[in-house]
C-alpha cells in the first residue's frame, strides 16, 4: 500500500528515479502482483528502459491474457518512434485485443484512432472515436477528430454536429479552467464557489455543482440559499436538513 503509493506520487511529480526505487520495493514484497508489475513499466518507459518495460508487461500478458492495461501499455511501446524499432502491425493487434477486453479502454481506442489517421482509414478511425466518445462524451478533442475524419469520408453532416459539440465543450473547458484559477486564488470567496457551481449546473453537471453550492452556503447562507435551492429542484431531489428558511 504505502510504496505503491509513494511510487505513484514520484511518478505524478516526475522524480522518475524515486518512483522506481518505490515500484521495485512494492514489487520485492509482492512479486505476482499485476498491478505492481504494470506500475513498474511505466515508470521503466518514462525513463527510456524500453526492452524492460516491454519484459514485465509480456510477462503479465502471459500470465493473465485478460488484463487489458498491459496489453494497451506494450501496445503503446510498441507503437512508439522513441523505441527505435517502432511495430505500427503489432501495436495495433494488442490495442485490438486492450479493446476486445474491455471496449471502455479509451485510451486504447484513442491511440489506435489516430494511427488509423495517420495511414489515412478514416472509417476505421470515425469507428473507434464513435466508440471512445461512449465512454468519455466529453472528450472535445475526440470530437475534433472525429468531426475531421467524417468530412473526410463525406459524413457532412456528422462533420459539422461534432465540430459544434467540439466548440462548445472546449468553451466549457476554458470557462471551468477561469472559475477553477478564481477558487484557488481565494478558497473562502462566496462569490468565486457560487460561479464556478452555476457554471457546471448550467452545462449539468450536477455533482460538481453541488459540491461548490456548499460551499457558496456554508461560507455565506444568505448568498448560497437559493441557488442551492433551485440546484435540487432541477435534479428533482428531495432537500436535505440545510439551515434554509425558504431564502
Amino acid at each position: 500500500g504505502g510504496l505503491i503509493y509513494l511510487a505513484t506520487e514520484f511518478d505524478r511529480l516526475r522524480d522518475l528515479s524515486k518512483a522506481l526505487s518505490a515500484a521495485q520495493k512494492a514489487l520485492q514484497s509482492n512479486p505476482e502482483d499485476t498491478t505492481i508489475k504494470i506500475l513498474n513499466a511505466g515508470v521503466l518507459y518514462k525513463l527510456g528502459k524500453y526492452d524492460d518495460a516491454a519484459t514485465l508487461l509480456k510477462g503479465v500478458i502471459q500470465a493473465d491474457p485478460k488484463n487489458g492495461p498491459a496489453h494497451r501499455m506494450y501496445a503503446q511501446i510498441l507503437d512508439s518512434d522513441l523505441t527505435g524499432k517502432r511495430n505500427r502491425t503489432e501495436a495495433e493487434h494488442f490495442f485490438l485485443l486492450a479493446l476486445q477486453i474491455s471496449d471502455k479502454d479509451a485510451d486504447a481506442a484513442w491511440r489506435l484512432a489516430n494511427s488509423c489517421i495517420e495511414q489515412n482509414r478514416n472509417r476505421q478511425a470515425s469507428y473507434l472515436l464513435t466508440l471512445l466518445l461512449k465512454s468519455v462524451p466529453d472528450s472535445a478533442a475526440a470530437r475534433e477528430q472525429l468531426s475531421k475524419v467524417s468530412a473526410k469520408i463525406g459524413d457532412l453532416q456528422i462533420s459539422k454536429e461534432q465540430a459544434a459539440i467540439a466548440q462548445t465543450l472546449l468553451k466549457r473547458n476554458a470557462e471551468e479552467a477561469e472559475l477553477k484559477a478564481n477558487v484557488e486564488r481565494n478558497q473562502t470567496s462566496a462569490e468565486d464557489h457560487l460561479a464556478l457551481g452555476k457554471h457546471f449546473a448550467k452545462y449539468g453537471q450536477y455533482k460538481p455543482a453541488l459540491l461548490e453550492l456548499e460551499a457558496t452556503y456554508n461560507l455565506n447562507q444568505v448568498l448560497g440559499a437559493a441557488p442551492l435551492k433551485d440546484l435540487y429542484q432541477t435534479v428533482g431531489s428531495p432537500m436535505p436538513l440545510y439551515e434554509i428558511s425558504g431564502k
